[in-house]
């Protein structure tokens, strides 16, 4: 053994749990630590695979489909803003967490129930 130890996970802020029961979808570790990284960026922009590839150098072990699922999840919610980059012939999601979304005003999409107004709207409702 080399003496080296793993980096270990950072700790999830305390908030993101309510958060995400109030957003109408369950804590999971993976949820949480994708939040975690997202919120970490701060108004940085992130693709999928640059949350999976951070998450592991952290030491936080989740599969790709699971980290891509978990941020579609939060996407819904209302948790993540989302926009698209110009990239190799074709556009890229990237990724942000969204600062206002733990704010009373903000109210976030459902997961599990329609909100009735398109995807777009959802985004620029957080904006005005």
């Amino acid at each position: 053994m080399s003496g080296l130890s793993a980096p270990t996970p950072a700790a999830v802020r305390p908030e993101f749990p309510p958060q995400l029961r109030s957003a109408g979808i369950p804590p999971t570790l993976t949820r949480l630590r994708v939040l975690q990284t997202l919120a970490d960026g701060g108004v940085e922009w992130q693709r999928r695979e640059e949350v999976f590839r951070r998450m592991h150098l952290r030491g936080m072990a989740a599969s790709a489909t699971s980290v891509y699922r978990a941020i579609r999840d939060l996407k819904r919610a209302g948790l993540l803003e989302q926009k698209q980059v110009r990239g190799r012939g074709r556009p890229l999601a990237v990724f942000r967490y969204r600062q206002e979304a733990g704010d009373a005003e903000f109210g976030g999409g459902r997961l599990h129930g329609d909100t009735g107004r398109p995807p777009m709207q959802m985004q620029l409702q957080g904006s005005r």
